[in-house]
């Protein structure tokens, strides 16, 4: 079986990260060979990484009546030449890319990793944007009907609104297949929690990315300036890094609480930092699914969590986690901090059970359960 995989960039992300991951275990596989293109020179990601990856020239010229693939000339000979069984998209515009030229001998998949607004409703869109977003989007359909296209979303939130935004014949190729997480990879071998909170032991709290304004990063550090002012001692780190990023900063100096606050930008290694964290806390108010609560959960940490998409799925243990309001406040979420800051006997317990809770959603399943779909589809007619 041979598979080939399609993103456009390979930045620090969710998306980018499932699709290295997807292709290396499937290259560990007997029988199987999996290659990663992307065409945007961007690569955030361990140098390691790189196996099974390709860059290649590319274009996207996508103008409003048409699409240019005058300078697809690289891709074309790639799919040529490595002869896939499978074209497995991530990503809009790799959507695009892998199907303009679609070969009825290949079957295609996409892992939809967010609610991809160009499948949504035009009319949502501004007003000088509705041409450009109508086609886009009868472009879309129009290459996954001739795709004969399956739909793979990451959580049951993707799922019902792939149900809701898709025409019925293609809604009905729509599986749920859950992203999932290297948890080996972030596991602490000996986690101690202190036994009270204090200046010498505050409690760490940690979030991790981008910087934008759902995010929720600038009511998080109101939440910690709300618990300073009553006499706590905790500090928070972010790693990450985005617009809203200068924003968050300036903050933090408004409000004098700099010395608490740590901004660290994007890191390849995530686990020596949770190792070093009490608490994740993650106040975002939109996440497709909440693979980061799953990297947190597997390094042992209890996580604090609105209730936002994809969130609801992952945080099904009430010891472990703390599902809040979607419109929850600062004040609300120092609530719930200071819930885990005044009983720190509840940590061990907690870290326990926040690993079992994340084995559920191992990658092994994940990989597993792609496999299973690509066999079945390679074994129907098309």
């Amino acid at each position: 079986m041979r598979i080939l995989h399609v993103i456009p960039e390979l930045k620090m992300g969710g998306a980018e990260q499932f699709a290295l991951n997807l292709v290396h275990g499937l290259n560990e596989l007997p029988g199987v060979e999996s290659l990663l293109v992307y065409w945007e020179p961007i690569f955030q990601f361990e140098d390691a990484m790189k196996m099974h990856t390709r860059k290649i020239n590319l274009e996207l010229d996508l103008g409003l009546g048409r699409i240019n693939k005058l300078k697809w000339k690289e891709w074309d000979n790639l799919v040529q030449e490595f002869q896939p069984d499978i074209i497995h998209s991530h990503l809009f515009q790799a959507e695009l890319v892998a199907r303009a030229n679609s070969r009825p001998n290949i079957r295609y998949f996409s892992s939809v990793h967010d609610n991809m607004h160009q499948l949504n409703s035009i009319w949502q869109k501004r007003i000088h944007n509705i041409p450009a977003a109508f086609w886009e989007k009868h472009l879309a359909h129009s290459y996954y009907r001739k795709s004969q296209n399956r739909f793979l979303a990451v959580s049951k939130d993707t799922q019902t609104y792939l149900k809701r935004v898709l025409p019925a014949e293609l809604a009905k190729s729509v599986d749920l297949v859950y992203n999932g997480v290297l948890t080996s990879k972030f596991k602490v071998p000996k986690r101690d929690f202190p036994a009270q909170f204090t200046a010498e032991t505050p409690l760490k709290i940690i979030n991790v990315g981008s910087f934008r304004s759902f995010k929720g990063q600038a009511k998080l550090i109101s939440a910690l300036h709300t618990l300073l002012l009553q006499g706590c001692f905790l500090e928070v780190t972010f790693l990450g890094q985005g617009q809203e990023m200068q924003n968050c900063i300036s903050l933090a100096e408004n409000l004098g609480i700099s010395k608490q606050v740590k901004f660290k930008g994007v890191l390849h290694e995530l686990q020596p930092e949770y190792a070093q964290h009490h608490l994740y806390v993650h106040a975002s108010s939109y996440e497709s699914f909440g693979l980061v609560l799953i990297e947190a959960l597997a390094a042992g940490l209890p996580v604090i969590a609105l209730d936002a998409g994809g969130n609801r799925e992952v945080l099904l243990d009430a010891v472990p986690t703390r599902m809040l309001p979607n419109t929850s406040s600062a004040v609300e979420i120092a609530k719930a901090i200071f819930e885990w800051y005044a009983q720190p006997a509840q940590f061990k317990e907690a870290s326990e059970r926040a690993e079992i809770l994340a084995s559920s959603f191992d990658f092994s399943k994940t990989l597993s359960s792609i496999l299973s779909l690509y066999q079945a589809s390679l074994n129907q007619p098309k």
